[in-house]
């Protein structure tokens, strides 16, 4: 099965905001979004899957499990606790 690619603009990424002149969240107002450059754009999904990535890495450095409570924005926290749960057991049924 072929996936569609996602088509990258500035109100399909988790960051969008229209707090800001150029409607990110992430970057300064001054600069405008470039999304297919943007390493900060990114879905909601592809957001926790990199931080579920970050969250391995550093449980392997360091051998604690104490990711989400130092790098995880409180808003995701939640989400990715679920996501990395969700991840765990794909891992677990995958051997």
């Amino acid at each position: 099965m072929i996936e569609e690619p996602i088509v990258r603009t500035w109100n399909n990424c988790y960051f969008h905001s229209k707090a800001t002149n150029n409607n990110c969240g992430i970057l300064r107002d001054e600069y405008t979004c470039q999304p297919l450059v943007c390493k900060w754009h990114r879905t909601k999904e592809e957001y926790l899957e990199s931080l579920y990535k970050a969250s391995c890495n550093y449980e392997k450095a360091t051998g604690r499990r104490d990711y989400q409570v130092k790098f995880v924005p409180m808003v995701l926290r939640n989400d990715f606790i679920e996501y990395r749960k969700k991840r765990e057991r794909e891992i677990m049924t995958d051997e």
